[in-house]
């Protein structure tokens, strides 16, 4: 049983996410934003910015964290003695 998300083997949808969120930040910072005209270049991108550095450092303390409930865990030690 796997303790985080980070232990191996990692999860295709898992890979799959990082990838579309490095293809999510291409784009924007490639495509959309030299489009748009300077200030809105500037109020996007830290918008953006703040935005996508909050999803992944979110993502990666979630990630990083263990879900098991230690009342439950406690449960099944007192269950197998």
């Amino acid at each position: 049983m796997k303790k985080t998300g980070f232990d191996k083997p990692l999860h295709p949808y898992q890979v799959l996410s990082w990838v579309i969120i490095l293809l999510d930040l291409t784009v924007f910072y490639a495509i959309v934003i030299p489009l748009m005209e300077i200030v809105f270049q500037v109020v996007f991108g830290v918008i953006f910015s703040a935005l996508q550095v909050s999803v992944i450092c979110i993502g990666f303390i979630l990630t990083k964290s263990d879900p098991t409930d230690p009342s439950i865990e406690h449960y099944h030690k007192d269950k197998s003695t």
